[in-house]
Parts: C-alpha cells; structure tokens; sequence
C-alpha cells in the first residue's frame, strides 16, 4: 500500500461512483450485548501500546469492561508480548523513537499471527513528522481498524478535511468562518455527517482498513457499508483520553467478534452508553471520569435494553 498515491485514485472512483454498499451485516442490539458478554466470558488479552497521558485510564476502562490490559511498551518486549495478546491496539500519542520501533515490532508481528489491530492516529497532521511515521507504520502493519476525528483521518489518508475542520495539537476543532474563533469538533465535526462519511469512505478505500471516524456523529466504513451512531455527552469535550478509551473498546470487541464494521460500532455503542449514564451521575470532568469507569463495568444487556431509543438506526447504504 501506498497512501499518498492511493489518495486521490480512490477519492475520485469510490464516492463519485456511488458504488453499492450492502447492509448484510447490519449490527442489532443483541449483537452488542452478546459481544459484551463474550468480553467478559472470554477476557481477551489487549496488548497497549498507548500515549503516556492516557495509560492508567485506557488499563482501567479495559479492566472496567471486562477484557484483560497489557500496556508494554518497550521495543526489547513488544514483539513477544503480542504472542499472548487476543489483539494489539497502538495509539501514537506521545510518540519517540523506540515507541515508534515498539509500534511497528509488535504490528508486524500481530499481523503475521493474525490477530486484529487497532491504529489510533493521535495527532496526526499535527507535525510533518508525526505524519510520516503513522503513514509509514499503517503502510507496514495494514491495521484491521483505525479510529480518529476528522482531521486525523484525512491527514493520514492524505485526503482534505471537510471545510471549517482543522487539528489544534491533537484537537480536531470547528473554526467559524465569521470571526475565526475555534469550538471543539467533538461537537460539530460530524454534524455534518455526509461530509464525515464521505471521509470516511475514501480513507476506506486508501488506508485499505476499515475506518472509525469520530465526532457526536461517528461514521464507522469498511470500504462496503457504512454505519452511523450519533451521541451527545458534552462532558467528554473537557476531558482527556475519551478517543483512546474507546479505541482500547473495539480493540477488545474485535479480538471477540469477527467483523472489523460490527467491532467497531458495538464498541462505539458501549462506549457512549456508559458516557451517557456516567454523565447523568457526574458533577463534572472529574467524577464523570469516575463514573465512566463504574458505567463500562455495570453494563448490562439488559441496560441496553432499556436504552434502546438512544441506539441509532443501521448502516445505510450510499444511494440513500
């Protein structure tokens, strides 16, 4: 694979074609809560190689939800630890020389066992080196899924973002035409969900995974179907790691379930299911970040249940 040639061929015959999508493997309510159980039955190993702002929060929120963390991340080890690992999750926050070489170690041989990883391109865009390396390690390793915001995504497909969206540090933000000022995209990046989905289709087909891009509307596209679920927990904006937390959830759904799309988007559900009981708890960022935690380990099937109307509709197809 290479990105930057993929880039434009791809933009110009996936989405103007209005090639047909199939919703065969629509995921349901009960997919997600036997995907749930199936977590907590089984307690995949998830091997982390995370950003050092967010470790003990994605260990925790793992733990919380029922898989089992591991969080090694020297170069001398990586490679051996995905021997034991059900799935690899590499989030490039915070990147250096050896957590790149740890990275693409453990990668390359996640992919030779055959085991399912998840790229969470934090920041990228941000820097012409922190660029390169993610186009460089996604090329290598041909992740099974990669979940960012808007920004994010398009800069490591090589692809422009939708107009009025651009990266502060690792922050993707909404900047309004009429004065310039910058609000957080975590609340308008896919409010204009066509724009996003169209992202996340051509990054689709260049990054050859299937895409998770996030805002209060995440488009999840595996290159066939795309699937949508919308959430509004305005919280999450003033709090760090929400991205990696749910990166880490589909990394553990998919070690459980075969399906990069139906992965991707049961773990979103869980994710914003206990984001949205956590802040009907929560008196801010902090005991809302503790009431994530207590909200991953009490979720039930039969919660789920009970919050069916907050569960969006199936992947829709391309002509609709």
């Amino acid at each position: 694979m290479d990105i930057s040639s993929n880039a434009q061929d791809v933009r110009r015959r996936q989405w103007e074609a209005g090639l047909p999508v199939s919703a065969e493997m629509t995921p349901t309510l009960p997919d997600v809560a036997a995907v749930l159980q199936r977590v907590r039955t089984q307690r995949p190993l998830v091997h982390c190689i995370t950003n050092v702002v967010t470790t003990g929060r994605v260990a925790d929120a793992l733990a919380a939800l029922g898989a089992l963390p591991v969080m090694a991340s020297a170069p001398e080890e990586a490679a051996e630890m995905v021997e034991h690992a059900q799935a690899l999750v590499l989030n490039l926050g915070t990147p250096a020389a050896d957590r790149w070489a740890a990275a693409r170690a453990a990668g390359v041989r996640a992919r030779q066992r055959g085991i399912p990883i998840v790229v969470d391109p934090v920041g990228c865009g941000a820097t012409r080196w922190r660029t390169n390396e993610a186009r460089a390690l996604v090329e290598a390793i041909l992740p099974d899924v990669i979940r960012g915001n808007v920004p994010e995504v398009a800069a490591l497909a090589g692809l422009p973002p939708p107009n009025g969206v651009a990266l502060r540090g690792v922050t993707a933000e909404h900047i309004r035409p009429r004065d310039g000022r910058a609000s957080s995209a975590g609340g308008t990046t896919a409010d204009v969900p066509d724009a996003a989905a169209r992202l996340a289709w051509e990054a689709a087909g260049v990054l050859e995974s299937t895409v998770v891009v996030t805002g209060r509307t995440s488009i999840v596209c595996d290159g066939r179907q795309v699937a949508h679920h919308r959430a509004t927990v305005p919280l999450l904006a003033r709090i760090v790691g929400g991205g990696d937390v749910l990166s880490a959830l589909i990394a553990a759904c998919r070690a459980v379930d075969g399906g990069n799309l139906p992965a991707s988007w049961t773990g979103l559900v869980l994710f914003s299911e206990a984001a949205r009981v956590a802040a009907t708890r929560a008196g801010g960022p902090g005991t809302f970040w503790c009431g994530l935690m207590d909200a991953l380990s009490g979720l039930t099937a039969e919660a789920l249940r009970e919050s069916h109307g907050r569960v969006p509709p199936p992947p829709r197809t391309r002509q609709e």
